[in-house]
């Protein structure tokens, strides 16, 4: 596996001059990018978004339902720690949101 690099992440879903921090392998999900955010960053997106995202104590994880989407309350996402490099990310909506990369010009 190539070794992540550090780069910003914004999506449809949040004003485009919003950026969270992250980290990328490069890899794509239908061609949307697939990020990693430390808790820190990770929290600054369930503040977005406190109906739909919260973080569990108890799972060490980031739980996602949009229930005017799905219709159900028993519909939820889970995104997972991982370990990179000795510290913890969390792939908040990797393979499932519709994440850009923010390219360097813009930064």
């Amino acid at each position: 596996m190539n070794e992540p690099r550090k780069t910003y992440f914004t999506t449809d879903g949040f004003n485009p001059e919003i950026w969270f921090a992250g980290l990328t392998y490069g890899h794509t999900w239908n061609g949307w990018a697939v990020p990693y955010f430390t808790k820190e960053v990770a929290l600054e997106i369930v503040a977005l978004m406190p109906n739909n995202l919260r973080y569990s104590e108890e799972t060490d994880s980031f739980i996602y339902n949009d229930i005017e989407f799905t219709k159900s309350e028993d519909y939820n996402e889970y995104f997972n720690a991982d370990e990179i490099n000795g510290q913890k990310y969390y792939s908040i909506g990797g393979c499932s949101w519709c994440w850009y990369e923010v390219v360097e010009e813009e930064v």
